[in-house]
């Protein structure tokens, strides 16, 4: 901006000395013959072009302010602004000045001068254009090194978070593989436990039905053999009754028999009514004997059949017992398949969580990719628009 303005500065000095030196040229003076009456309409042209010139210098000193403006707040569109305005106003401003000096009487050196601007101008437009492009080039240079610095940073935090991934992955399963079998080490303990228990209360149930049964049997054994002892013993007395009335029926025959020869018909009656009510009271002793005995028998059946009943009835709690025993291994073993089942849920939930994580972080990277996709193509639409230009 100060190069440029030095060159105006000095381009415009140049200027004014060779219009000077051709001022003072006495043949290159305008005519002013009072004949022609041209100092009114002179002073009319010279004031329009005059005032023009002031109020251009004013603008394109305002430009000039606007240019150091720009470059103090570092704003090339406002440099650039201020530049190109205060070169138009400047040249334009020696356009005027020309065009007097041209309507005063000489209009030859203002072509050149003109020229000399516009090509002065083009030159510094050449050269400022060439000084943004270099920027621009540096600047999309560095928005290169932005995108590449953008695309390693991606691909480090994309191994970072598939590192990270891999990690949870694995720290997952770790913590379900230790649940795992932590929950399968418990139920093997409360599965022993409870056979443990089952079996000792199965045993010491049966010890007591055991041990009830064998006294009710040696009860009913005592008994029985109380029962038995009895009626040999009533047998036996009445085996030795029987010996005795056998004994005696013989010795009244014997008696009957002697007397028979030695006594009277009426003795003889007598003995034969002895002997029947002898006979009678014999058949009334057998037949309370057999009825005792069939009681006795009776007695014995009854023993036996209650002997058997209670016999039925421990095998039948033997039964139940067995039955429960099933009941509470198909409890244990309903509860090892329950168990199993629940292990496999949190397996399963451990999983689905784990999945899910999952996906919302591949989508998360996905969405990371997209926009960095898209900042890239932004980046490559500014850089084309700005080649563009």
């Amino acid at each position: 901006m100060g190069k440029s303005s030095d060159d105006l500065r000095r381009m415009l000095h140049s200027m004014y000395l060779a219009q000077k030196t051709k001022g003072d040229d006495p043949s290159q003076r305008p005519s002013r013959t009072p004949d022609k009456l041209q100092a009114g309409p002179s002073v009319a042209i010279s004031m329009g072009p005059r005032m023009r010139i002031v109020w251009l210098m004013a603008g394109t000193g305002g430009c000039a302010v606007l240019g150091l403006v720009g470059l103090g707040l570092s704003q090339g569109a406002l440099v650039a602004l201020g530049l190109v305005g205060s070169l138009i106003g400047a040249a334009t401003a020696v356009f005027l000045w020309k065009e007097k000096e041209f309507r005063a009487g000489g209009a030859t050196t203002t072509d050149a001068a003109i020229e000399v601007i516009r090509r002065k101008s083009l030159e510094m437009e050449r050269d400022r254009l060439r000084e943004e492009l270099e920027d621009t080039h540096g600047s999309l240079q560095n928005l290169n090194d932005k995108i590449l610095n953008l695309h390693e940073e991606l691909v480090r935090a994309r191994a970072e978070k598939a590192e990270w991934l891999a990690d949870k992955e694995k720290e997952i399963r770790g913590q379900a593989e230790t649940e795992m079998a932590h929950m399968r080490r418990e139920f093997e303990l409360e599965r022993e436990n409870l056979k443990k228990t089952a079996l000792n209360k199965e045993r010491h149930d049966i010890d007591i039905l055991h041990h009830e049964a064998s006294d009710r049997e040696k009860l009913l054994e005592d008994s029985l053999r109380q029962e038995i002892e009895q009626s040999k013993k009533e047998l036996a007395n009445r085996e030795d009754r029987l010996k005795q009335l056998s004994a005696e029926i013989v010795k009244l025959q014997d008696a009957l028999d002697r007397s028979t020869i030695s006594a009277p018909v009426g003795l003889a009656e007598q003995a034969v009514a002895q002997n029947k009510a002898l006979e009678e009271e014999r058949k009334s002793f057998q037949k309370r004997f057999q009825d005792q005995e069939a009681a006795f028998q009776k007695r014995v059946q009854e023993i036996e059949a209650a002997h058997a009943r209670d016999r039925r009835e421990l095998e039948m709690k033997l039964e139940e017992l067995n039955a429960g025993t099933m009941r509470l291994q198909e409890a244990l073993d309903r509860k090892v398949v329950s168990s199993s089942s629940e292990v496999a849920s949190h397996l399963e939930e451990a999983r689905n969580a784990f999945q899910v994580q999952k996906e919302v972080l591949q989508r998360k990277l996905a969405e990371q990719e997209t926009r960095y996709r898209k900042m890239l193509e932004d980046q490559e639409e500014q850089s084309n628009a700005q080649k563009l230009e």
